[in-house]
């Protein structure tokens, strides 16, 4: 994954949204470096995307609505439906899961659909 520092912070965000999609995460000490240089550079998507793996790794509920916010913010609806799913995974909220799903549903995502509806199971 590219790092911040080389000026490419779109390929780093792609590439953690890509992990967290599969439900591959990175170490919370990688995760808090990438927000840090999010953070400084001012890049948003980044800094959305390494709190959401923060949140995930942490199971922090917390960090997870900070990524909301930013991506809701951003207007970034398939990714705030993302984390929608995430926080409700972790809290139990059935409602907030079938709100992210529903949203995933209407823009055609049927692979993280199915990813998110394996968790929910499994």
């Amino acid at each position: 994954m590219a790092q911040t520092a080389t000026g490419l912070p779109e390929r780093a965000e792609r590439g953690l949204n890509l992990m967290l999609d599969a439900g591959e995460v990175l170490s919370a000490e990688r995760l808090g470096e990438l927000l840090k240089r999010a953070e400084e550079g001012h890049f948003r998507p980044l800094e959305a995307q390494a709190r959401r793996g923060l949140g995930i790794v942490g199971r922090d509920p917390a960090m997870l609505t900070r990524s909301l916010a930013i991506w809701e913010d951003m207007k970034a609806v398939p990714y705030a439906a993302r984390v929608r799913c995430e926080r409700a995974l972790l809290t139990g909220d059935h409602a907030e899961f079938d709100a992210g799903l529903a949203v995933l549903e209407r823009l055609g995502d049927r692979l993280q659909v199915g990813r998110y509806e394996r968790r929910q199971v499994g």
